[in-house]
């Protein structure tokens, strides 16, 4: 005691009604005993151990008969024991030399009141109740977190008024660095997609059931002989246009703003058809009926990025792309959006479309990209190369004819879409605003099958978009250029 009196306490708070476990009263001293240095020359010796978590009735006759050892089997003295007893003295000596009083905290919990008996295996089942509702919790305000982008994603979905025409605010990561390093599998597109966009245990249960969206192969409709056309102008004070109709027998479409840490960094717009949501009432689905939505990124038909760069596609034939095997292979509209997320210039846009091997599942297409120094350039796949075609004017018209290698009046003879818009863009007198781009752009457009028109002004990143050439449609919207571009 006098060496080392907290020795005493502990052992008399091992044994007090407090304690859960006085059956373990030996391994809680030899715990006690590893985590305090200061209790390495003064404990209850190996055989007082032995006896005590064997009995643990013993401990009392230990404290009391001096058989406490220190460093050994050494009796207490008769002083030794006086002040041990003034050290229980708070215990009631009723209690001390009652059995009952010791053992009533033993592995049963047996109490000898009126209270009912509580069993290890209740207290266990406690236990695992309360854990398990922990990490239910837990596992709630996780995937609501994680989630978090995803809810804001599909609840901002709204109606340009009077069409069938809606804007997206987009908020995930879709993780398109992972298809710039390593492309996808043009075969299997919608599990590219799902892989990419989802972790590995929820992509793999999306595999499954994404023929609840998916119920259908999507197929090629065929090259129209009207099927899209894209114009690009340039002011005499530095405004740069690029005008484009979207051709097609669908209706529903999507105006597309991705957003970043910047805030909004691209404008596209997308044909529903091809996320199987081309419907009337897509605004009044439910949340579990947009989920598609969320892979809209991938299917990009004309957009704009921050930096001023431009890009649609239209249809065109014959289309051989090159393919080499140590590059990855990546589908033409979203091709588009590598160019939309990291093409800071038109020459950029290019390179990058000759770092992949680019697919055509459902239509066979040519690009044209501009950007905001009035850099146009028509991109098609000739013969197993790469084309460029630049127009030495202060214009470029692209519609579904190949233009390579040819002059302007075989263009002409070509395409009569062609050549009504490049004969306006001719006789343009003078600077061109939005209104004027819109009419040219609008002049190549085919009544009753354009679904919609968008004029892009990459200098100042405002947009235009006009549903099936209906002038009450309009629907406006620009990217805020931040002083120092990423």
């Amino acid at each position: 005691i006098h060496a080392n009196p907290w020795c005493i306490d502990h052992a008399i708070d091992l044994a007090s009604p407090n304690h859960v476990s006085i059956s373990t009263l030996g391994k809680s001293i030899a715990r006690r005993r590893s985590r305090h240095s200061q209790m390495k020359n003064s404990f209850f010796s190996p055989a007082s151990q032995r006896l005590i978590a064997s009995n643990p009735n013993r401990l009392i006759q230990f404290l009391l008969g001096g058989h406490l050892g220190f460093h050994g089997e050494t009796p207490l003295d008769t002083a030794h024991q006086t002040e041990l007893t003034t050290v229980l003295k708070p215990l009631p000596t009723n209690q001390l030399n009652n059995a009952h009083f010791i053992s009533h905290r033993t592995e049963n919990i047996m109490l000898q009141s009126d209270k009912r008996t509580v069993t290890p295996g209740k207290r266990c089942w406690r236990r695992r109740l309360k854990w398990t509702a922990v990490i239910i919790l837990g596992a709630l305000v996780i995937t609501t977190y994680l989630g978090r982008n995803h809810l804001r994603t599909l609840y901002s979905l709204r109606r340009i008024p009077g069409t069938n025409a809606y804007v997206l605010d987009y908020y995930v990561d879709y993780n398109i660095g992972e298809i710039r390093r390593n492309g996808m599998n043009p075969n299997q597109i919608e599990d590219s997609f799902i892989d990419t966009l989802l972790p590995q245990p929820i992509s793999s249960i999306a595999r499954l059931v994404k023929r609840a969206y998916i119920p259908d192969d999507t197929n090629s409709v065929g090259v129209q002989t009207n099927h899209c056309s894209t114009v690009t102008l340039k002011s005499v004070h530095g405004d740069v246009f690029f005008g484009r109709n979207f051709d097609w027998p669908h209706d529903a479409c999507l105006v597309l703003r991705v957003h970043d840490a910047d805030g909004v960094g691209s404008i596209a717009v997308i044909d529903l058809h091809y996320l199987n949501l081309d419907r009337p009432d897509l605004d009044q689905s439910s949340l579990l009926e947009r989920l598609p939505l969320l892979f809209a990124p991938y299917y990009v038909m004309d957009g704009m990025n921050r930096h001023g760069v431009a890009i649609s596609e239209m249809s065109v034939s014959p289309v051989k792309a090159p393919h080499d095997e140590h590059k990855p292979d990546v589908m033409a509209p979203t091709v588009m959006r590598l160019i939309l997320d990291y093409a800071q210039d038109t020459q950029a846009a290019i390179d990058l479309i000759k770092d992949y091997n680019v697919c055509f599942p459902h239509d066979r297409v040519h690009f044209l990209i501009a950007d905001a120094s009035g850099d146009a350039c028509v991109v098609e796949f000739l013969d197993g190369e790469v084309r460029e075609s630049r127009s030495d004017t202060s214009w470029q018209v692209c519609t579904n004819s190949l233009i390579w290698g040819m002059d302007e009046q075989s263009k002409d003879s070509t395409c009569p879409r062609y050549q009504t818009a490049s004969k306006q863009a001719e006789e343009l007198q003078g600077p061109i605003n939005r209104a004027k781009a819109i009419e040219i752009t609008r002049s190549m457009a085919v009544d009753n099958y354009t679904m919609w028109t968008t004029v892009y002004n990459l200098s100042s990143r405002k947009f235009s978009f006009l549903y099936k050439a209906r002038p009450d449609s309009e629907y406006s919207d620009e990217l805020i250029v931040q002083k120092a571009v990423r």
